[in-house]
């Protein structure tokens, strides 16, 4: 029963602070705040991009990380690896054979 209260108190709490920062979000917004009053905003677009947007980066670090997996996961298979054998002999005699 203690258990069930403490979430449900638990739960209250929770639920009041989502509520406390929606507000919060709300009060930010600037539509919201000041309807009456009119805003001019002015905003400059610059066409200047720089490299990390540039498409061919993103091939570039791809097939990097591609390569990187790859060895990564390929480890140490190669021939200088260590390489064991197992050789096994078996030679079957009867009480025939020994007369």
């Amino acid at each position: 029963m203690k258990q069930l209260i403490k979430a449900t108190y638990l739960s209250l709490i929770t639920f009041l602070l989502l509520v406390f920062f929606q507000g919060l979000a709300i009060a930010q917004d600037s539509t919201a705040s000041s309807s009456s009053s009119s805003k001019t905003t002015s905003t400059t677009t610059s066409t200047d991009q720089t490299w990390y947007t540039q498409p061919w980066v993103l091939v570039v670090g791809g097939a990097i990380l591609v390569l990187i997996i790859v060895a990564l996961v390929r480890g140490n298979s190669g021939t200088k690896g260590r390489s064991d054998s197992v050789t096994v002999k078996k030679t079957i005699s009867t009480d025939s054979d020994k007369v």
